[in-house]
């Protein structure tokens, strides 16, 4: 998302006025924290936390591990301040776009000869899966909005 200003606005955002420099790592930061707090976090699957243990009467999980922990999207949020100042600022896990948009109801194919399985538990799905897509969970936005109409007073 960008935001744009009125060109008063981008005259004094351009100045190397403490303050406004203050004002933007400020605000920046306070994006950062909504964002992470409004981040859709999956719960910890008791397969996904054992990470290849026996269970009780010997038996060995079979899924491929090691797996994305629980909070991995939550966990990739950055923001990086560029040379003129401005900052960006978000999720650098490659599906956060899904996550935030949602997705349409789509088809999965195997890339090869082999099925498609559930990483964690060995689930064997086939070699194609008509997938009911996901809803949207818009955190991005959100965490924008939750600060709009923000005053900083320096």
């Amino acid at each position: 998302m960008r935001i744009v200003f009125d060109q008063g606005a981008i005259t004094l955002l351009a100045r190397d006025d403490v303050n406004v420099i203050a004002a933007r790592e400020y605000l920046s930061g306070k994006v950062l924290l909504e964002m992470k707090a409004r981040a859709p976090v999956s719960p910890v699957h008791p397969v996904y936390a054992t990470k290849g243990a026996t269970v009780p009467g010997g038996r060995r999980l079979v899924g491929d591990f090691p797996l994305r922990p629980s909070g991995f999207l939550r966990s990739s949020y950055r923001r990086l301040r560029e040379a003129d100042g401005r900052y960006i600022i978000g999720p650098t896990a490659p599906y956060a776009l899904w996550v935030n948009n949602g997705t349409p109801p789509h088809v999965v194919e195997s890339h090869g000869s082999w099925p498609l399985r559930n990483r964690a538990t060995g689930y064997v799905f086939g070699r194609v899966v008509h997938h009911p897509g996901t809803s949207p969970q818009p955190f991005i936005v959100e965490s924008l909005q939750a600060i709009a109409g923000a005053v900083v007073r320096g």
